[in-house]
């Protein structure tokens, strides 16, 4: 058995190993789940993780006699990732040959160096982590609504979404420069929250608060979970993006939406397809 993590970086490639153990063997032995246990146990899964058991190879003499002083400072990296599977899509298959008039199937798979009940602890963690930050961001939000009176430009807010429906339209081009989405919004939330400093501004606190999750899904797609984590915590403390939740104006919206468009674009680039290109689209528009 010659289990091997092929690649660099994002050079990554494949590796097959066969070997001469038989299904009934590896029956009698116990198994494929014994197998990948010890597969599991000797190699290094993950992201920045270090190589349990170091390995000797011709390529880290090759290295470290580079002709290149920086390619030789790359020696103690490669001794720590040699023999080491990182984390995302990287991961150990083992196959076995089916019985006679039966399909092929795998029978085992560790996808990130993780097991199925792992992987859902780690999943639990980061949904915890992420609703710690959306109480944050929500607690900084929308704990002094009520603080301040109006200032001029949320005063013309006001005077624009309390009017009938049709005369709100009419006025927008008069008075804003924006699209008329967040007036529109605006309008059917005092209806049922009021005109009140909490009332209006409350809308705005609800798109910054909505801002986070999509901040996190975006940033964990492209780089993983702690950098999901990291940027949600960011914007859930930034001053601006506070302060901009606190008015009532359509600038925490558009940082929403500006959030939501970068994550569909995130989900279209990874993989295209005529509905995922059409919702980053929607979200542009």
């Amino acid at each position: 058995m010659s289990p091997s993590g092929v690649g660099y970086d994002i050079g990554c490639g494949n590796k097959a190993a066969q070997t001469n153990v038989t299904r009934a063997e590896l029956d009698a032995a116990g198994g494929g789940e014994p197998m990948m246990a010890e597969i599991a146990r000797r190699i290094s899964f993950g992201m920045g993780i270090s190589a349990r058991e170091r390995v000797e190879h011709p390529v880290l003499d090759a290295i470290r006699g580079a002709p290149f002083a920086p390619q030789r400072r790359l020696a103690g990296l490669a001794e720590k990732q040699l023999g080491t599977v990182g984390s995302g899509n990287h991961y150990v298959n083992r196959r076995s040959p089916a019985p006679a008039g039966l399909r092929q199937y795998p029978w085992c798979t560790l996808p990130c160096a993780f097991p199925d009940s792992r992987r859902a602890q780690l999943a639990r963690t980061d949904l915890l982590v992420l609703g710690a930050i959306v109480l944050l961001g929500a607690w900084l939000r929308l704990g002094h609504l009520g603080l301040q009176s109006y200032w001029f430009d949320e005063s013309v807010t006001v005077q624009i979404v309390d009017q009938p429906f049709g005369s709100m339209i009419g006025a927008i081009p008069r008075s804003e420069s924006t699209p008329p989405l967040y007036y529109i919004l605006a309008w059917l939330w005092t209806r049922a929250f009021t005109v009140s400093e909490e009332g209006l501004r409350s809308l705005s606190a609800v798109a910054g608060i909505a801002t986070l999750p999509l901040v996190w899904a975006a940033s964990r797609r492209l780089v993983g979970p702690t950098a999901g984590a990291v940027a949600a915590g960011l914007c859930a403390v930034n001053p601006t993006l506070v302060w901009y939740s606190q008015e009532a104006r359509s600038y925490s919206l558009m940082v929403c939406f500006g959030a939501l468009s970068f994550l569909l674009f995130v989900r279209a680039w990874q993989r295209a397809s005529g509905g995922r290109l059409r919702a980053w689209a929607l979200a542009c528009a």
